[in-house]
């Protein structure tokens, strides 16, 4: 009796000191999201953003009647699964209504490898007269290497990034909105619009040794002439306007990273490092690119060996490495170009088509984030699975406390869960707080208890009861010591 007794006062004590808790038993509404990373990853990724999405035709109750969410999503809340740990999360949109529709970006502190259960968040919405916490600096951090992100997001004028630099892209032409785009909004360019992104100082990376990656998904209109998504890069030998370009090379349907480390300034030959791949670039079709460029503190020669420190994945897939390329004058090559979207500073290779979600980083993101990263971003995403049912929360109590009938006790190394009343053939299930499930058993439909023996985990857990309709009936806090 004295170590139970012992045993809740642990438990409630760190309930007490855990950090970024929210009780959100006051929302009317969850609905529980798994990323599933089996067969995608080999290694847990770090700080991952992720976007989720939701439409009233899969999701009606978030956008229709008495329960859809607040306008832009303003009562919208993200947790881990264990429902209480905040998540940083970002709105890019949310339009409610019958056709409704909604983008959600959350980072993820730490996505386990190839599992089916990589990752469990809740969504929670359904609460009046509450402000956003929505905060797209948190989820594209800065310190996460991420110096600018355009969701392109709908609406005339500049677009502005979203991390804390808010670098804002200054329209020339009309970029039109495509509202049908790979995530919500999508910038449509015509061939003659782009946009300026600050001066020639403005987003220069270190084309000596890097790192650096640059992402973003395009959709060209047509692949017959030579187009850029992003670039600090001239064609016209102007002094100082060649750095980096992710573009199209001399065939058209080979997208290229295209790199100019500044040590090469003074040579006429074997000057540019490019990354070519063949005929990735086709008409009308989405594709994701991230090029990158690291030698990891090694200074570059202009050579081969040089040229493979600059790389482009496409979809997700193994990068293909560079090659060397000639340029007429070595002088060409610095910072001096402006950061463009859409076209190069010498007014050519235009964009005819659709960019959306592009992202500079100072970092060179592992082959797992750009592969995790295609594989939650693509259409019809199977990596995600955003439950059919929404859920009514309940308060969570501390381990040992019966909760809805939910009784929890310990003896030695035995742990023993009994089922709320009336409710039979569930599944038990223990999960750590980023939503890993580390113990379940499923109750036979005559049963009433079942138990966890053997248990050498210690930590803070959320014990559930999962009903066969996935709905869940019990949940509770747990501390292992």
């Amino acid at each position: 009796m004295r170590k139970n007794t012992q045993f809740t006062i642990l438990a409630m004590a760190a309930l007490a000191s855990f950090a970024q808790a929210t009780d959100y038993s006051t929302w009317a509404k969850y609905r529980t999201v798994t990323l599933n990373t089996t067969g995608i990853t080999s290694a847990a990724v770090k700080k991952i953003p992720v976007a989720l999405r939701f439409t009233a035709a899969a999701q009606f109750d978030m956008f229709t009647g008495s329960t859809a969410a607040l306008a832009s999503g303003a009562d919208i809340r993200v947790t881990k699964a264990d429902g209480t740990t905040d998540v940083p999360y970002e709105i890019e949109s949310w339009t409610t209504g019958a056709s409704g529709s909604g983008v959600v970006w959350v980072l993820l502190d730490s996505v386990a490898a190839n599992s089916a259960s990589a990752y469990g968040l809740r969504v929670y919405w359904n609460k009046a007269a509450v402000s956003t916490t929505s905060n797209s600096a948190a989820v594209f951090d800065t310190a996460n290497g991420y110096l600018a992100v355009w969701h392109f997001k709908a609406g005339a004028g500049n677009v502005v990034d979203a991390t804390v630099n808010a670098y804002a892209g200054v329209a020339t032409g009309t970029p039109t909105d495509n509202t049908t785009s790979m995530l919500g909004n999508g910038k449509n360019f015509d061939g003659s619009a782009y946009y300026t992104v600050g001066t020639g100082t403005t987003l220069s990376l270190n084309t000596e040794t890097g790192p650096y990656t640059i992402t973003a998904w395009s959709l060209p209109t047509s692949c017959s002439a030579r187009i850029t998504i992003a670039s600090k890069y001239a064609n016209d030998n102007s002094a100082g306007t060649r750095q980096f370009a992710l573009q199209t090379g001399p065939t058209s349907t080979n997208y290229r990273m295209t790199n100019n480390p500044t040590s090469f300034s003074s040579l006429t030959s074997a000057n540019e490092f490019v990354a070519d791949a063949a005929g990735a670039c086709v008409d009308n079709t989405w594709t994701f690119l991230a090029g990158q460029y690291n030698t990891n503190s090694v200074a570059p020669t202009a050579d081969a060996t040089g040229a493979a420190f600059v790389s482009l994945a496409v979809d997700g897939g193994t990068p293909v490495t560079g090659s060397t390329a000639n340029q007429a004058t070595g002088s060409s090559i610095g910072t001096s170009a402006p950061f463009l979207i859409g076209n190069i500073s010498s007014f050519d290779r235009y964009m005819n088509g659709t960019i959306d979600e592009l992202t500079v980083s100072n970092v060179a993101r592992s082959q797992d984030f750009i592969k995790l990263t295609y594989e939650t971003q693509k259409a019809s995403p199977t990596a995600i699975t955003v439950a059919a049912l929404s859920t009514p929360p309940t308060a969570l109590l501390p381990g040992m406390r019966a909760q809805a009938g939910f009784g929890i006790h310990r003896t030695g190394s035995k742990v023993t869960f009994k089922l709320p009343a009336g409710v039979q053939g569930a599944t038990v299930s223990v999960m750590d707080l980023s939503g890993r499930e580390v113990w379940s058993r499923n109750v036979s439909a005559d049963a009433r208890e079942v138990s966890w023996n053997g248990v050498k985990t210690s930590g803070l857990f959320v014990a559930r009861t999962v009903l066969t309709s996935g709905g869940i009936a019990a949940e509770s806090k747990l501390l292992l010591p």
